[in-house]
């Protein structure tokens, strides 16, 4: 998450007029493991960002002084309260008068307080900044392409998809490559339980289930029996067409999607990650990043 200060640093502007910015609601909250949880804010219809707002961009959130309902403004600073996040869906409410936006966020010292009950009434905040994000010419022209996303970096490229910006998903030839830790697999199912990650608005969608610090040849404490009937329930249910690795991506992955030098690599992920991509695409294409918000 960004400060205010490290917000603007990031190129995020101003938004809407300092005397009616945009207000957001929180709706849901779901803890999906225990780093990682979904929150769902409503958006009014009426509100600037929906004219403004891109695919794969960051919004920044200013939340209230009782973000923290015990220690309130003592604990928290004005900018330990101003985060930014990237949606990672945006969707149309037919008979209400709001939109949805969901964002995907690590559960830290602060995050973890947006899902906390709270006795009166729902957690607002308001919208002060929008920004980063892959250039318009990046997802308009897109063409051969391979996203790569690492954890919660498959943020921007759900929202590439989601249905606001068309229901035909990315244009060209695009395949998504996502690695996360099998601890965070839920993340996974709520997903594409959801629908919100679906394989018909990709080429191909390949995941990496990473072991993190397991040393002991389980991933995410379970067997690979374990994973394989999971794996097996889940493509029977919902998809059939995502694949599903228990290893980390290898630089034979990659380049068994590079046909020449045309194809582009969008990338979002920790800077470990980046630089490994960056590596294996040497002289061969080009890579473009957005930040992890």
């Amino acid at each position: 998450m960004y400060s205010q200060a490290e917000a603007a640093n990031q190129g995020i502007g101003s938004h809407g007029s300092p005397e009616a910015p945009d207000v957001v609601k929180l709706e849901s909250s779901h803890r999906l493991s225990p780093s990682i949880s979904l929150h769902t804010f409503s958006v009014p219809k009426r509100a600037s960002l929906l004219v403004s707002f891109q695919p794969s961009q960051n919004v920044t959130l200013q939340f209230p002084d009782d973000l923290d309902l015990i220690y309130g403004s003592k604990s928290l600073k004005e900018e330990d309260r101003c985060l930014t996040f990237t949606p990672c869906q945006l969707s149309d409410s037919p008979d209400a008068d709001f939109f949805t936006m969901s964002v995907i966020t690590r559960n830290g010292r602060v995050t973890g307080l947006l899902g906390i009950p709270r006795p009166h009434g729902r957690l607002t905040a308001k919208v002060v900044g929008t920004g980063g994000g892959f250039s318009t010419p990046n997802i308009e022209n897109i063409g051969f392409a391979i996203c790569i996303a690492g954890g919660t970096g498959i943020a921007p490229f759900l929202a590439m998809t989601n249905a606001r910006w068309g229901a035909n998903g990315c244009p060209g030839r695009v395949s998504l490559i996502w690695s996360i830790n099998g601890n965070d697999f839920p993340l996974v199912e709520y997903l594409v339980r959801g629908k919100i990650l679906q394989s018909i608005h990709w080429l191909s969608v390949t995941i990496f289930v990473t072991k993190g610090d397991d040393l002991d040849g389980l991933v995410a404490g379970k067997t690979e029996g374990w994973w394989a009937k999971k794996i097996s329930e889940m493509r029977v249910e919902i998809d059939s067409s995502i694949q599903t690795r228990f290893r980390r991506m290898e630089m034979e992955d990659l380049n068994s999607m590079i046909s020449n030098s045309d194809h582009q690599v969008l990338f979002c992920g920790s800077k470990s990650l980046e630089w490994q991509v960056r590596m294996w695409c040497l002289n061969k294409c080009q890579v473009v990043k957005t930040e992890l918000s």
